[in-house]
Formats: structure tokens, sequence, C-alpha cells
């Protein structure tokens, strides 16, 4: 059972594209677990309690700053916070990185902080980097889940170039998936995997219709040689994955959306 309450405050010049915007995302969010916690099925769980009511405070401030039509900076934070959660903290203890990694609490960390560069060479070709990023690509089902978590699930510290043609893109980025231990800064400690990705997006018109083709390739890594394989030895972790997402409305009210990987 979940019960959500939305607030957004969006502040601006008078002129639109100028200089600086100020937003705050406000989030809270009451759950009740009835006969299951967030690791444990049942009743009479190794930890925590089988039915729990709790509420949840996610806030988050981002100052927009355009000092150019190229250039645009962003820097951010987010404050996530658990109340009456009868699940301890230490039950998030995360055995391959030796830290708690928590989906309910991560108190005051860089959100959405980053530098942009716009039209690179007179071309519509972008760079983002030196920061914290939400990486999301369509209906988030290969990039972007893990909003729905308090804390979010995949926040990245990243750099990511783009490269735009008429209605399509070509995206590459680098980035580390940060960690979330709330007595501690993300920035003193290490990261989870890392991960390299190609995603495009390509519009191809066919009998007086646009249909949507997306391929996309990813490579993600653990060089800390603590994954545990079939043979019960440990070393590092390395994972390939590619597929494709293609939609289209093909008559009024009908369309499709598929994705294989």
């Amino acid at each position: 059972m979940f019960l959500t309450l939305f607030a957004f405050v969006s502040s601006s010049p008078a002129v639109a594209d100028d200089l600086l915007r100020i937003n705050a995302d406000i989030r809270y969010r009451w759950e009740y677990e009835d006969n299951f916690n967030q690791k444990f099925y049942g009743k009479n769980p190794p930890k925590g309690d089988s039915n729990d009511g709790f509420l949840l405070q996610r806030i988050r401030l981002t100052f927009d700053f355009n000092p150019h039509k190229n250039v645009h900076i962003s820097a951010g934070l987010q404050d996530s916070r658990a109340y009456d959660v009868a699940f301890p903290d230490d039950a998030f203890y995360n055995s391959r990185l030796g830290l708690e990694n928590n989906p309910n609490k991560d108190y005051w960390e860089p959100f959405d902080t980053y530098l942009e560069l716009k039209n690179l060479f007179g071309q519509e070709l972008s760079l983002k980097g030196g920061g914290r990023q939400i990486i999301a690509y369509s209906n988030k089902r290969v990039f972007g889940p893990g909003e729905w978590g308090n804390t979010g699930l995949y926040i990245w510290d990243a750099v990511k170039l783009s490269y735009s043609f008429g209605e399509n893109f070509v995206d590459t980025f680098y980035g580390r998936n940060i960690i979330h231990e709330p007595d501690r800064f993300s920035l003193d400690h290490r990261h989870f995997f890392e991960g390299c990705a190609v995603y495009s997006h390509f519009l191809i018109p066919a009998q007086g219709r646009k249909f949507c083709l997306e391929p996309f390739f990813v490579r993600k890594w653990d060089t800390h040689d603590n994954f545990k394989s079939e043979d019960n030895t440990f070393d590092d972790f390395y994972s390939n994955y590619y597929g494709i997402r293609t939609y289209a409305a093909i008559l009024p009210g009908l369309d499709y959306d598929f994705t294989f990987v």
C-alpha cells in the first residue's frame, strides 16, 4: 500500500533561457508493508517486521545556470530520509562493497551537478560531464530504473557525449554508480559498478508513419575481486549487453513497443 505526495517548485527569470533557474522537488510517500518487508517475505523475517508502516521523504534542489547559450551549469543536492522504519539500516550492508547501500536514506548528497557544453565545433554535438547525473532513455527499461526508490537506485558520476542529427541521436557515455551510505559523503568511498554504453535513436519514415529504432550496447564491470563464481572462487565482474527497442503508432489508438536485450 502506498500514498505519495509530490510538490514541485520552479523559479526562473522573466526572459526565457536566461541565466538562472531554481528547481525544488519535494516528495513524501507513506508505505505499508503487509506480510513482507524490503528484504524478506512472510511472517517472522530474520530482520525487521513483516508488517510495517513508515514515511519516506526526498528533497531535490537544483540550480541551473546558463551564462552562454552553449554553456549549461547545473548544481544540485538530494536529501533522502525515512521515519519510523522497523527494518534496521545494517540489513542493507553489502558484503561485496563492504559498505551499507541504503535505498531509504542518504543525507545531503550532490545531485544533477555537471557542466554541459553544446554545439561543439559548430555541430549538434554536446558534452556533459564533471559530475553527477541521472541517465535515462525512452521508457526507462534499459537506462533509468530505480527512481521509485527513495535514494534513487542508479545515479551516475558520468561523462556523456551526444550527437544529434535531425530527430535522431547517438549518445555514448562512461560512468560509475554511486553508493547510498547515509553517514558518509559519497565522494569519500568507492563506487559500485562502472559502465560504458552507446545508446541511439533513429526515426524511420514508412507509409506515412515514423517507426522508432533504438539500438544500444552496454559493458559493465567491477574490478574489486569480490564476485563469487559458480565454482566458488572470487574474481572481477564483467558483463556485456546489447539490444534494440522499436516502437510506433500503427493505427489511431493502437501502437506497439518492443524491447529485446
